[in-house]
């Protein structure tokens, strides 16, 4: 069979007609020419990252006895001692080292102090003192200065001293500790007493402090 130019025009032109159909077709279905892509295969997936971190209150007690040793008292007027170094005591007292805590946790605790006795509980007269004053430093290191300001009434907590007792106190409302803020960890607590010429003997107590977390 002789196939003719007509032929040939004629099944290539349909063959073009039906090229373009189809490339219309698949820019419609696609939307476009920019809806062209490579088809590439999407497969997403989530993971998570979780954290916890404990409170850890913990507070060390590095100087824990202080033991005045043997001494006399006064004939008139009191006899007033005290642990603060380098304290010397009269009438042969020693002069011992104050209680000194260091807050080893990661966050700031509120301190307290509570006695096991009174002064009447320890001396059996109503006239001597048994006190307790923060100083607001360490053996080793310089002002912690979380405890108070000296532009507020945190002021209280320091440097003043306050009766003994088995009730709790403050010692320190906000004991920072280490490298918190730029503060120091640690801090001093003296033990002053004044003895009047009734007392004599010995007397001994013991003192609790109790550290409570202010959260992280």
């Amino acid at each position: 069979m002789k196939i003719t130019d007509r032929v040939l025009n004629f099944t290539g032109l349909l063959t073009l007609l039906v090229v373009l159909g189809s490339i219309s077709t698949i820019l419609f279905v696609t939307g476009g020419i920019s809806g062209l892509t490579g088809f590439n295969i999407i497969n997403e997936t989530t993971g998570s990252v979780n954290v916890t971190v404990s409170t850890t209150v913990d507070v060390a007690l590095l100087a824990s006895n202080v033991n005045f040793g043997t001494g006399y008292v006064s004939t008139t007027g009191n006899t007033l001692i005290n642990s603060t170094e380098p304290n010397a005591n009269p009438n042969g007292f020693s002069s011992p080292t104050s209680f000194w805590l260091r807050n080893d946790g990661n966050v700031y605790v509120n301190l307290t102090i509570n006695s096991t006795k009174t002064a009447l509980d320890l001396f059996s007269t109503p006239t001597p003192s048994y006190q307790y004053r923060l100083e607001n430093t360490s053996l080793t290191k310089w002002t912690n200065s979380s405890c108070y300001s000296a532009a507020s009434v945190d002021m209280a907590f320091a440097l003043i001293a306050q009766d003994l007792d088995t009730g709790e106190k403050t010692v320190c409302p906000n004991f920072s500790y280490a490298s918190a803020g730029g503060f120091t960890d640690e801090i001093n607590i003296s033990i002053l007493i004044a003895l009047n010429s009734t007392v004599n003997g010995t007397a001994g107590d013991f003192i609790q402090f109790t550290a409570r977390s202010l959260g992280a």
